[in-house]
């Protein structure tokens, strides 16, 4: 091969590898300089697609996954951002200026006004199904009615089931503190009233108000559906019942066949129980003043009132439990009525997910 065909060869190789080399050096520069210049909706869009399509599920929910494309979350959030992003703020706004004020009423004011206890294991054959993101919705259900705290007992048996890196963003702004209870197995409900038990002990003197929940149980209101409603029913209640202690509210089943295709547990199913259900209230209670127990709790100093159903009542879905998911019967049709009221509060949160999602950048 003569020394020209060499020099050629070299040159045409020497060429190639600085159009590679300068291709990738501009393709990492333009990543670099997005992601530095990234709208906060971006990153929570790139956020939720990392939630969705990773460990969010750690099984087969019968709902579909409902896995979206980066691009598609980014027009969704661009919409969010540019037409709803006021009234998302409104409603934060709103509920933080609503606890503000009642906590300036009080003498002593604790650091919450109101605050969320779970004690939860999500696990494969869970016949409700519950799943990490369902938890993550729950929790900003609670957020929007005015649970200013949550405190998270996860009593998972082995690691997989394990929730703290799904909560990571809500510890890490605040929101949560996580108590790792895996060691407490197997389950009894002892064990979850211990958990009730220590929260009180430790925590009473820091909120003014409390509810031990599970998470299927969501609070709602036929009358108010705007922010912080949950919170400003406490008040106006304890005004009108002074000294009071514990509040419970009548427990409404929601059953019937689940909307698959709804990536919100709230939307699956919009039938409840014409009337209370049962007994099995979870109450509202000053933890200062009572005993702990999984229902109405033992109160050691003022009185319990229970609120009318037509105010506020719990939504408890139960469609998993009693129907596995599965189709309408003639016995759920006669019980239930519809009942799309929870639909306006969803809308909301699904639309502002990104002012509603602990910012971690």
């Amino acid at each position: 091969m003569s020394r020209w065909c060499k020099v050629s060869r070299l040159k045409i190789m020497t060429g190639i590898l600085s159009i590679i080399l300068f291709l990738s050096i501009t393709y990492f520069s333009n990543v670099f300089f997005e992601l530095i210049n990234e709208e906060p909706w971006e990153r929570h869009a790139r956020d939720m697609q990392w939630i969705r399509n990773t460990k969010t599920r750690l099984y087969e929910d019968k709902a579909k996954d409902g896995s979206y494309s980066y691009e598609s979350l980014i027009i969704n959030f661009k919409f969010a951002n540019n037409y709803l992003s006021k009234r998302c703020e409104s409603w934060k706004q709103q509920t933080n200026k609503l606890i503000e004020n009642i906590q300036q009423s009080i003498a002593d004011v604790p650091k919450y006004y109101l605050t969320a206890v779970i004690f939860v294991r999500i696990y494969e054959h869970d016949k409700s199904n519950i799943t990490a993101r369902d938890l993550l919705q729950w929790i900003r259900y609670y957020l929007y009615i005015g649970v200013e705290h949550f405190y998270i007992y996860d009593n998972y048996v082995v690691e997989e089931e394990c929730q703290r890196d799904y909560l990571y963003e809500y510890i890490q702004a605040g929101f949560v503190s996580y108590f790792d209870w895996h060691d407490r197995n197997p389950y009894t409900m002892e064990i979850q009233r211990a958990a009730y038990q220590e929260v009180i002990n430790k925590f009473k003197h820091d909120t003014v108000w409390q509810m031990a929940l599970d998470v299927d149980e969501y609070p709602y209101s036929p009358i108010d559906k705007d922010p912080g409603f949950l919170t400003r029913f406490i008040s106006k209640f304890e005004q009108l019942n002074p000294g009071i202690t514990e509040i419970t509210l009548s427990n409404y089943l929601v059953l019937g066949e689940p909307d698959i295709e709804k990536d919100w547990f709230i939307e699956r199913i919009f039938r409840e129980t014409k009337k209370e259900a049962n007994n099995l209230v979870k109450p509202i209670y000053r933890p200062k003043y009572v005993r702990a127990r999984l229902h109405r709790n033992i109160v050691l100093s003022g009185y319990s009132v229970k609120a009318n159903e037509d105010e506020i009542r719990f939504k408890h879905y139960w469609s998993a439990r009693l129907q596995n998911w599965g189709p309408d019967t003639e016995e759920v049709l006669e019980l239930t009525t519809p009942e799309y009221g929870i639909i306006d509060i969803s809308y909301t949160l699904k639309n502002c997910i990104v002012e509603t999602l602990p910012n971690p950048f």
